[in-house]
C-alpha cells in the first residue's frame, strides 16, 4: 500500500495573488516577488520541479499589504530527476513554448509571474501583449544556440528587469 500525504492549511484569506495584487503598492508587490522567488530557489535547492509557477497558484495569507505569499498547487511537482517527461503540463500562458519539465521553465514561469504582478498588476491581457511583443521576441532572437539556456536567460533577464525597475523607481 502506498503512502499517503494529507496537507492541511489554515484559511487565507487574502485569495491568490493575482485578486491581491490589484491594488497594493509597488513595494508591497516587490517584497512578495523576493519571497516568491526565494520559494522556488527553496525548491529547487531541493531537487524539486514545481512547473505550474503563475499568480493563481500563490496564495496571501491576508488582504493586507503585509501579506506572506504561500506557493501551492504541486499535483505537477517532480524530483528534477524526472524531468524526462515530454508531455506538456501548467498553464501555457507562463509557460515557455516547448514547455519541458526544467529548472530553466521554472525560472521563465517566475519570470512572466513576476512580470503580472509587478507590472501587469494582474491584467491578463496587458501581460498576454508584452509577452508577445517582448519575452518571445527575445526566446527566438538570442545569440544562445541551446535552446534550454535561452529559456533560462530571457527567464532571468525578465527577473532582473523587474527587480531592478522596482529598486530604481520605488525604494
Amino acid at each position: 500500500m502506498k503512502p499517503v500525504v494529507v496537507v492541511e492549511m489554515p484559511w487565507l484569506a487574502g485569495g491568490n495573488l493575482r485578486g491581491w495584487c490589484s491594488d497594493k503598492d509597488p513595494e508591497a508587490r516587490l517584497r512578495v516577488a523576493q519571497q516568491v522567488s526565494e520559494a522556488m530557489q527553496f525548491l529547487h535547492a531541493h531537487n524539486h520541479l514545481h512547473r505550474d509557477i503563475k499568480p493563481e497558484n500563490i496564495v496571501m495569507t491576508s488582504e493586507h499589504e503585509n501579506a506572506r505569499p504561500l506557493l501551492c498547487d504541486f499535483d505537477l511537482c517532480i524530483k528534477s530527476s524526472e524531468s524526462n517527461s515530454t508531455v506538456l503540463r501548467g498553464t501555457p500562458l507562463y509557460a515557455p513554448p516547448d514547455n519541458a519539465p526544467s529548472k530553466e521553465a521554472d525560472i521563465f514561469s517566475l519570470g512572466v509571474t513576476l512580470c503580472d504582478l509587478l507590472f501587469c498588476k494582474g491584467n491578463l491581457q496587458l501581460l498576454r501583449s508584452w509577452l508577445v511583443n517582448g519575452a518571445l521576441c527575445l526566446l527566438y532572437t538570442s545569440d544562445a544556440s541551446d535552446y534550454s539556456l535561452r529559456v533560462e536567460l530571457v527567464g532571468l533577464l525578465i527577473i532582473k528587469k523587474a527587480f531592478s525597475f522596482c529598486f530604481l523607481f520605488y525604494c
